[in-house]
């Protein structure tokens, strides 16, 4: 009689998808939107870092890498590469350098002031090791955030 009780006590429960109890209206932190998925980074991207600065724009099949006192590295770009929870872009200069870059869904701070990015952005080139930073899509930058 008891499990007879707690399984129809079970069934009354709303259920989301695979069975899981749906979300509570009132609990805000089970009814926020699910994090970004790799899927959703496709697109245009604005990624930027520092020490040093650096900003990186991909726009369709281009992708732009600008530096401090360097000129500035144009490569032609397939689609992303989609991983778990990340995108890797990849393609060559015009002076054959490789350049490399990869977002991965996880909130990024600047470190120059109180601003969060929904992507952290890691840029790899031939000739240099690595530059990190923070990214998103042009649209959903964080204010104050003009593009470079």
């Amino acid at each position: 009689m008891i499990a007879l009780s707690a399984l129809v006590l079970c069934a009354c429960q709303p259920h989301g998808p695979g069975g899981k109890p749906a979300a509570s209206p009132d609990d805000p932190l089970k009814a926020a939107p699910p994090p970004m998925t790799a899927a959703q980074i496709g697109g245009d991207i604005d990624a930027r870092g520092t020490e040093p600065f650096w900003s990186l724009k991909i726009r369709g099949t281009q992708m732009t890498l600008s530096r401090a006192g360097a000129p500035d590295l144009v490569a032609t770009v397939a689609a992303p590469v989609l991983g778990d929870a990340q995108a890797a872009w990849s393609g060559q200069s015009a002076d054959g350098q490789t350049i490399k870059a990869t977002v991965y869904v996880s909130d990024c701070t600047d470190g120059m002031g109180d601003r969060t990015y929904p992507l952290a952005a890691q840029v790899e080139l031939t000739q240099l090791t690595q530059l990190s930073g923070c990214a998103a899509r042009p649209a959903s930058a964080p204010k104050g955030v003009a593009a470079r």
